[in-house]
C-alpha cells in the first residue's frame, strides 16, 4: 500500500481533474525554482483546497481521513516515536494495537519518513490523513518543540532527579523510613513517570486496605501500579520533607512546593495534603516553568472564538471568568491572554498564586498569605507602581 510505486501528487491531481496538465507543469516550474511540496504549492496558488488534496489522496491511496481535533489519543502513544522523526516528517502516532501503530500524516507519499517510522517502531504502520495545521499543532503539543520530553528523559533514571532544596528536620511519623534510599528512589520514580506521561497531577490516596496512586492525563485519572500499603506513611512523609512541610502534623491540611532539577531543567511541584480517615491524601501538581507558553492561536480555538476573546481582553475593564475541570487548560488560556496583551513598552504587573510560568519584562508577584501578601494587599501596592496593565 505504501510502496515506491505510488503515483506522484501532481499526476493524481491531473487524473482526478482538479488541475490541468498546464497547471501541473507550472507548479513543477515553481517547485523547481522555489522548492516546497507540490500539494502545498497548489493550495497556495488557490488551484485546490486542502480538503481537495486530502480527499483525492484518500480516494486514490485508500487512506482514511481523520479529524485530529476530535480524536481521542492516549498520550503515551505519540511518545513511541522520537520527536526528531515526528517533526522531520510531520507525522504523529495516534493509536497502538497489538500488531500495528496508526500514524496521522498530511503527506502520505513521503516514503522515506514512513520507512524510518516503521524501522523505529518495529511494527506495521497504518496511515491516516489529516489537516496539516491540526497535525503540526498536535506535534507541538506532544513533543513540546525541538526538544521533546522523551528525548530529555532518555537514559535518565530516578537517581538523576535532584531536589534543589533537600533540608528538613526528620522527626515524626515515618521519619526513620524516609531516610531509606529505596523510598527516596520510589518517590523520584513516581515523579519521573508523571513527567514522562505528561501528567498534570499525581494523586496519592490512602484507603483501608490499599495505597492508590493515580495520574491525571488529559483531564482523566489513570491508576498506576500500587505500592504495598505498609510504605504509605514513608512515601507521604518523604514528599512532605521534599515540600518542607511539617511531617509531625497529620491532622491539618498543608500546602507546599517542591523544586526539582532534571537534566538541567527546573520543574516545580505544588503539594497539597489533606487528612482522611485512612491517612493523609497528597496531590502533586506538576509545573514546568521552562515549558513553551501557548498563544491564543495555538490553543485550538475556532477563529470566531479567538477573535471574540481578543476583543474581550482588549477592553479597558470588565471580568473574564475562566472555568473548567483540572487539567483542561485554564492556566494555559490565561497565560495566552497575558502574552497577547504584553507589550515590553508597558508596565505590566500580574498577581498570581502560584506563578507557573516566568515571562521576561513582566512583573510577576507571588501571593504569600502566611506573611500577609494577599491579592488585596498586593493590589494596593501595585497602584503606587505606575502600572499600565494589572
Amino acid at each position: 500500500m505504501y510502496g515506491t510505486s505510488q503515483p506522484k501528487i501532481g499526476e493524481l491531481l491531473v487524473s482526478s481533474g482538479l488541475i490541468t496538465p498546464e497547471q501541473r507543469d507550472h507548479l513543477l516550474e515553481v517547485q523547481k525554482e522555489k522548492g516546497g511540496k507540490f500539494g502545498e504549492l497548489a493550495i497556495a496558488e488557490e488551484m485546490i483546497t486542502e480538503d481537495d488534496l486530502l480527499n483525492i489522496l484518500s480516494s486514490q491511496l485508500n487512506i482514511p481521513v481523520v479529524n485530529l481535533e476530535e480524536a481521542i489519543i492516549d498520550p503515551k502513544v505519540p511518545l513511541l516515536l522520537p520527536s526528531k522523526i515526528a517533526q522531520r516528517y510531520s507525522m504523529l502516532p495516534i493509536e497502538e494495537t497489538e500488531n500495528k501503530i496508526v500514524i496521522a500524516v498530511a503527506d502520505p507519499t513521503n516514503i522515506q519518513g514512513i520507512d524510518d517510522a516503521k524501522m523505529m517502531l518495529n511494527k506495521d504502520v497504518e496511515l491516516v490523513l489529516c489537516r496539516k495545521a491540526d497535525l503540526l499543532r498536535n506535534i507541538d503539543d506532544y513533543y513540546g518543540g525541538v526538544e521533546s520530553v522523551q528525548e530529555l528523559l532518555e537514559g535518565i533514571t530516578e537517581d538523576d532527579i535532584e531536589l534543589v532544596k533537600d533540608e528538613a528536620d526528620l522527626t515524626g511519623n515515618g521519619a526513620a523510613d524516609i531516610e531509606d534510599n529505596r523510598i527516596v528512589k520510589y518517590v523520584n520514580l513516581i515523579i519521573l513517570e508523571a513527567i514522562k506521561n505528561h501528567a498534570s497531577d499525581v494523586h496519592l490516596e490512602p484507603f483501608e486496605n490499599e495505597f492508590v496512586i493515580r495520574q491525571r492525563i488529559d483531564g482523566v485519572l489513570h491508576k498506576m501500579p500500587a505500592p504495598p500499603k505498609q510504605v504509605q506513611n514513608a512515601v507521604i512523609s518523604r514528599i512532605k520533607v521534599m515540600a518542607d512541610l511539617n511531617i509531625a502534623e497529620s491532622r491539618l491540611p498543608q500546602d507546599g512546593r517542591i523544586k526539582l532539577r532534571l537534566a538541567g531543567k527546573e520543574i516545580d511541584l505544588r503539594v497539597s495534603s489533606l487528612p482522611t480517615v485512612f491517612g493523609e491524601s497528597v496531590v502533586l501538581r506538576l509545573l514546568d516553568r521552562t515549558a513553551q507558553i501557548l498563544t491564543l492561536e495555538q490553543l485550538g480555538m475556532s477563529d470566531e472564538t479567538r477573535i471574540k476573546m481578543e476583543k474581550i481582553i482588549e477592553n479597558p475593564n470588565g471580568i473574564v471568568v475562566v472555568t473548567g475541570p483540572t487539567g483542561c487548560g485554564k492556566t494555559s488560556s490565561l497565560y495566552a491572554c497575558v502574552v497577547k496583551l504584553h507589550n515590553p513598552e508597558d508596565k505590566f504587573i500580574t498577581v498570581e498564586d502560584p506563578v507557573e510560568y516566568e515571562i521576561d519584562t513582566l512583573t510577576q508577584v507571588q501571593v504569600h498569605e502566611k506573611v500577609g501578601l494577599t491579592f488585596g494587599a498586593t493590589l494596593r501596592s501595585i497602584l503606587r507602581q505606575d502600572p499600565d496593565i494589572i
